[in-house]
């Protein structure tokens, strides 16, 4: 309350892993053998379990699980190889292009979540204040170029 707000992108998430667990996974992989899988939750378990309804399955009932708060932390934990991920859409793009990372299903979760710009009223007439929000505006209109489903303007309500 109090703050203005500026939608930046959107984001998906997806089920990622190293090439190196992936080749220890039963092949092909299905969504129910995932459970077989440590399966990595970034602050909670409800991304996972969001994504699994959306792919029609229930819960994984993992038999190896963590939590890590830090999604980036969670990320460098799947190209380490321990344990599948649901990847942030568009961040792990260029990790899945360099094959550092496998994306073993097509479903893609869109979460209510996104990255917004909040500012304190007026906050963005001082020049350095100002710059840095340009800064993420470009940043932000860059990844919607490549990746459209980010654009705000493409959100529909």
């Amino acid at each position: 309350p109090g703050l203005e707000s500026e939608p930046l992108m959107r984001i998906e998430y997806t089920p990622v892993l190293s090439p190196s667990l992936m080749k220890k996974a039963p092949s092909p992989l299905s969504v129910q053998d995932l459970r077989l899988l440590p399966l990595l939750h970034q602050q909670d378990r409800s991304e996972w379990t969001a994504w699994l309804q959306l792919a029609g399955a229930s819960t994984a009932n993992a038999t190896d699980e963590m939590i890590i708060e830090d999604s980036h932390v969670a990320t460098q934990a799947a190209l380490l190889g321990q344990g599948v991920v649901l990847g942030i859409l568009p961040f792990i793009e260029d990790d899945l292009n360099k094959g550092l990372l496998v994306q073993p299903f097509e479903k893609k979760l869109r979460p209510a979540k996104a990255y917004y710009l909040l500012t304190r009223p007026g906050a963005q007439k001082r020049p350095e204040v100002r710059a840095v929000c340009d800064w993420l505006r470009k940043a932000a209109a860059e990844y919607a170029r490549q990746w459209p489903q980010t654009d705000p303007s493409a959100w529909g309500g």
